[in-house]
């Protein structure tokens, strides 16, 4: 990876590509967030199509189970257009915390993802994660921060968490979980 250096105090900062990051989770599952781009900018077909020319390109080793999760739900079908079902990439629609669980499974359903990410207050007991499992989405809320929202999260049955502090999560799962 020979890459100009900025200058000034800038050069000890230094951002991953995407490219670089596949590279390094060779063998684990990768979340990728996309942020859809404005409306009105046109870049939404750009962005999908340099995710799926990443995504499905040669790679140096086995890629990771990936999975593009995003609020924007026409760039997730866009993304899922451009990488067909052959890559085995996921799709997940991230909900907002104003939005039910329940309305983002409908979303996500009727769009075709794997996924649903909805908000941790959005999750409020077990009938949206067993109604998730019946229809073979995989729930993962975000952004999971305190031990007691694992726990809560873990008796309604999710499938995992995405959080900002690991630790926590990790400390707080029964053993039958971790």
């Amino acid at each position: 990876m020979d890459r100009p250096q900025p200058r000034g105090r800038a050069h000890r900062l230094q951002l991953c590509r995407l490219e670089d990051v596949l590279s390094l989770a060779q063998g684990r599952g990768l979340v990728l967030e996309v942020k859809g781009p404005p409306r009105r900018s046109g870049a939404g077909p750009r962005t999908a199509a340099a995710l799926a020319r990443l995504l499905d390109g040669p790679g140096s080793g086995p890629r990771p189970e990936v999975t593009v999760s995003s609020f924007a739900a026409p760039l997730l079908g866009q993304v899922r257009q451009m990488l067909g079902r052959r890559s085995g990439v996921r799709t997940a629609l991230l909900g907002h915390p104003w939005q039910t669980a329940s309305s983002v499974l409908h979303r996500a359903r009727a769009d075709g993802h794997h996924e649903i990410h909805p908000s941790v207050g959005t999750v409020l007991g077990a009938p949206v994660v067993e109604a998730a499992h019946d229809a073979g989405l995989t729930v993962v809320p975000w952004t999971v921060n305190s031990a007691r929202d694992v726990r809560r999260l873990q008796r309604a049955g999710v499938d995992g968490v995405i959080s900002d502090v690991p630790r926590v999560v990790h400390g707080a799962l029964t053993p039958a979980f971790a």
